[in-house]
């Protein structure tokens, strides 16, 4: 069902099992494939908040972290700071270049 989960249900839900230091290795997977997939229709705040939370949890996926990163850029003019300092920190906790 996560598939009907809209941009920013995929990333509330990350972020709050990341919040609770809570790793489902099926959700997450899913999360990031569904996110991976519609990356285009994630907002700044949704694409931050999923990098944090693989961040939080020190997970590596390198396609769905490289997808934020290019779409992040493509949206670069309508991330605030929050969202651009809250990348920046998830990048750099997992070393991401």
């Amino acid at each position: 069902r996560i598939w009907n989960y809209t941009p920013q249900e995929l990333a509330n839900t990350a972020w709050s099992y990341a919040r609770l230091h809570f790793f489902h290795a099926p959700l997450f997977a899913a999360i990031s494939s569904e996110a991976n997939a519609r990356i285009i229709e994630l907002d700044p705040q949704s694409m931050a908040n999923i990098a944090w939370a693989w961040a939080s949890l020190c997970l590596q996926d390198e396609p769905l972290l490289d997808a934020i990163a290019e779409a992040s850029q493509a949206k670069i003019a309508v991330l605030n700071a929050q969202d651009l300092s809250n990348s920046a920190w998830s990048f750099a906790r997992l070393a991401v270049s």
